[in-house]
């Protein structure tokens, strides 16, 4: 993923490059090509001197100064080729002796070569700079037997070809390292940013969090209670028409505090609603995780929609019981069934007494609440030992009255 990225970044400095610049480019290239005119006007030429050169009247070195100029306009988009222009137009300049305003060109053609190239082209341009260098010399000290001709040679040589390719790498390092060096601080800061959105999102699920515990379970106990109420008067009490207003707004404010809760958290967030009997399957399986042998069954299966309240009650005692069979009884199987009727749900929960078994009356208050849940919406809850020494809990729903 790394050298992708390097790969990219490259790309976009070089075309970046390579896009930028046109009037500065034709401006060199003219100012090349009025320096090398210049040259040519006050006889620098024949800068190569060698032996048993061609004559040639002077302002014919202007031809090859022109064709490499002509290649410094296109040297951005088409390096490689610009390069190529020069070197054959530098060719015919030195087999006439050279001037210095084609040898200049080339400097800055294969400057432009290092810089603008693709990825691994300079590298290969430098190695075969290098092949020239020794080539030049090894022919210079074989043909002349001169140690200091050789020396000279070789050093104008390098000069001539080492240096803008290796001044033109070193630059083109180091816009790739800014490069690099911008791209990763546009990663901190994306990073910066999804950090700061996954800790949003966490504040906002801690929020939903608080207001599904602290306001939730009062509106559902509000509904339950005012249910339970209602299942003990008579239709024409007079306190009859305000408990059904308070359970009607109680339910109406535990839906619109579940919509609160699911804007909190966001879309793809877990909603927060309260249990309900088709979840004591994920209940059950929990358990079973842990080891317990738990048999459960349910009539009808799947159960039917059920009111709000009852469900709730339902599961909150289905799991508070298998909660006291797994801590009281030690390895003992439990047995869950739930059967739900026209009017009534009913919930039977045994276990033996196991390896270990504590009196389930002593020191929980297990007990207590799933009575509570039971009798607050008009139905009766009952715990004890049976006839088979086993530990049963059975808890009676009506569900008419909960709909009241």
């Amino acid at each position: 993923m790394c050298s992708d990225g390097q790969v990219n970044v490259r790309g976009r400095w070089t075309e970046r490059l390579r896009g930028n610049g046109s009037a500065a480019t034709v401006a060199q290239a003219l100012g090349v090509a009025v320096l090398g005119l210049l040259f040519i006007a006050v006889g620098l030429v024949d800068a190569w001197g060698f032996p048993g050169g061609v004559v040639v009247d002077p302002w014919w070195f202007a031809i090859p100064l022109a064709v490499a100029c002509g290649a410094m306009l296109i040297k951005r988009r088409h390096p490689l080729v610009a390069l190529g222009i020069g070197l054959v137009a530098f060719g015919v300049d030195a087999y006439a002796g050279g001037s210095l305003g084609v040898i200049v060109a080339l400097v800055d053609l294969l400057y432009a070569a290092a810089l603008f190239s693709g990825p691994g082209i300079p590298r290969r341009l430098v190695a075969a700079a290098l092949a020239v260098v020794l080539a030049v010399t090894a022919v210079t000290f074989i043909v002349g037997g001169s140690l200091q001709d050789t020396v000279i040679m070789g050093v104008q040589a390098f000069a001539l070809l080492g240096t803008p390719l290796w001044w033109g790498l070193s630059v083109r390092q180091q816009r790739e390292l800014a490069d690099l060096a911008a791209a990763r601080a546009l990663d901190i800061q994306r990073l910066s940013e999804l950090r700061e959105s996954d800790a949003v999102r966490g504040e906002r699920t801690r929020m939903a969090s608080e207001l599904h515990d602290a306001l939730a379970g009062n509106l559902s106990a509000i509904a339950i209670h005012s249910a339970a109420a209602l299942a003990q008067q008579q239709p024409d009490h007079r306190d009859a028409e305000a408990l059904r207003a308070i359970r009607s707004a109680s339910i109406e404010a535990l839906e619109e505090l579940r919509s609160m809760i699911e804007l909190l958290r966001g879309e793809g967030d877990a909603l927060i609603a309260p249990a309900r009997l088709a979840e004591v399957c994920d209940l059950v399986t929990a358990v079973r995780s842990r080891g317990v042998d738990v048999h459960y069954t349910v009539t009808p299966d799947p159960p039917p929609h059920l009111p709000a309240a009852v469900d709730h009650a339902a599961y909150r005692i289905v799991q508070e019981a298998l909660a006291n069979a797994t801590r009281h009884a030690i390895g003992a199987a439990v047995h869950v069934s739930v059967e739900v009727a026209v009017e009534s749900l009913s919930i039977v929960v045994s276990n033996s007494r196991g390896a270990s078994m504590v009196d389930p009356t002593l020191g929980g208050l297990g007990t207590t609440t799933m009575r509570e849940r039971s009798e607050a919406l008009g139905g009766s809850f009952a715990a004890g030992w049976d006839s088979n020494d086993d530990w049963v809990v059975r808890a009676t729903i009506p569900i008419v009255s909960a709909t009241v």
